[in-house]
């Protein structure tokens, strides 16, 4: 069942590839390439993960194809909802965009505010650890890393305005180096080092991995205005595949900052691979009643609570894990199933087929708009907010975002976005002043 359930999703990548007239961008594409590459690696580990015994199911490649087939009808769903926009549909840019994204930028500015942000998360973080030895700095730094440490509202926003800084700052180097062709000023630099320094201090490697996903997509876009997609894309893919793999050293390195003991190698194939294997040993001894919105619907719920509607979810934050040992002596750990597993333990296949066909209507629509709007604030939006897709093989990542964090995100994005980019933006008007 491995070959014909990597025969199918390949077949599904060709088919999304030309869907959207071979670009790599797609929300669809997206989809189907991700689940290629992770099961890729799930079947790069036959023998260490013991899959002639464990087997794989029928059922999970059914789910897989359902899933996928229903974001795909999503896509037709928004186009069909946008046919009257045609202006929407075609490849022609809004005016003005250009003009705009290539003006005069706070550089200075979000540099200062990226340091100041910065040292006040510093301090929080570290507040406690002790200095008296090396060895003891070191202690102290992992029961921080170990432990789940909350803030406050006020400290949140300082962490969420760095983070936005970052993006943007991601945003003017790309338009810069790959738009406008323009000389780099290193101090859009400072925002992006101090965002890393965040990340690494913070040990979620789940903000690496957006944040990696949004430059990424922002650099890959910057390819569609070339002649020749042939030679376009597939120097493009040499280059992603370079930048994949430097990533993946980073991210392996990361790991092992949270005191990870696992080598180069498995950190990897647990993390892309395992959570599509999981769910496929879930799925084989699934035999409970559907939850009807329990699992899927946990963080919307604990949200609602937060706000004094109804009662916090009973659901844990993270999964029970799968441990086995193969006779090879791999151990297989995991506690990731997916996106699939919340949706089917929920609704059975017809989660399987709704949420990822309404996700289909969502992405793109966004993917249209951020068409229309190349390089201006859907290129951001999107770019930055697509990752849910790219996670499918790993663990649910959209259902799971609705939280109070995503609206500040956005929010900073948008406000930060606006106050450098808009026709009549805060920025803007300040620099035409002092002309």
């Amino acid at each position: 069942m491995l070959i014909a359930t990597w025969i199918i999703l390949f077949i599904f990548v060709v088919l999304s590839y030309f869907y959207y007239k071979k670009d790599l961008t797609g929300p669809l594409f997206l989809l189907c390439a991700a689940m290629l590459l992770c099961f890729s690696i799930v079947c790069m580990n036959y023998e260490n993960w013991d899959m002639q015994v464990h087997g794989f199911q029928s059922l999970t490649t059914i789910t897989f194809v359902v899933a996928i087939g229903s974001f795909f009808i999503g896509t037709l769903c928004s186009r069909a909802l946008l046919s009257y926009r045609k202006n929407l549909l075609s490849d022609t840019r809004k005016e003005g965009i250009m003009e705009r994204t290539s003006g005069q930028y706070p550089y200075r500015l979000f540099a200062a505010l990226s340091l100041f942000f910065l040292m006040a998360y510093c301090f929080v973080k570290f507040q406690g650890v002790s200095l008296s030895s090396f060895s003891s700095f070191r202690a102290s730094l992992r029961e921080i890393y170990a432990a789940d440490k909350e803030y406050n509202f006020f400290t949140t926003q300082l962490f969420e305005i760095l983070v936005a800084i970052g993006y943007i700052s991601m945003h003017r180097l790309v338009l810069d180096k790959f738009v406008h062709k323009k000389k780099i000023n290193l101090m859009v630099f400072v925002p992006l080092g101090s965002f890393l320094i965040y990340a690494l201090l913070s040990t979620d490697r789940n903000i690496l991995i957006r944040f990696f996903l949004f430059g990424l997509l922002l650099f890959m876009t910057t390819y569609e205005w070339k002649k020749s997609v042939f030679a376009r894309n597939k120097k493009l893919l040499i280059k992603v595949g370079a930048i994949v793999a430097v990533f993946a050293l980073v991210f392996w390195a990361f790991g092992r900052m949270k005191n990870y003991k696992s080598n180069f190698e498995r950190s990897i194939g647990i993390y892309a691979g395992s959570g599509l294997y999981a769910y496929n040993l879930w799925l084989e001894d699934f035999d409970e009643d559907y939850t009807y919105g329990k699992h899927s619907f946990s963080v919307v719920q604990n949200t609602l609570a937060a706000v004094g509607i109804g009662q916090e979810s009973d659901v844990p934050h993270n999964s029970e894990y799968i441990i086995y040992e193969s006779p090879n002596g791999y151990t297989f750990a995991t506690n990731i199933y997916s996106t699939f597993r919340p949706y089917y333990q929920d609704f059975g296949m017809a989660g399987v087929a709704i949420i990822p066909g309404l996700m289909g209507v969502l992405f793109e629509f966004l993917y249209l708009l951020n068409k229309k709007d190349k390089f201006g604030f859907w290129w951001i939006f999107y770019t930055s907010h697509v990752y849910p897709v790219v996670y499918y093989p790993i663990l649910e990542q959209f259902l799971k975002r609705f939280h109070f964090g995503l609206v500040y995100e956005i929010w900073w994005l948008v406000f930060f976005y606006f106050l450098v980019y808009a026709k009549e933006g805060l920025w803007r008007v300040k620099v035409s002043a002092q002309q």
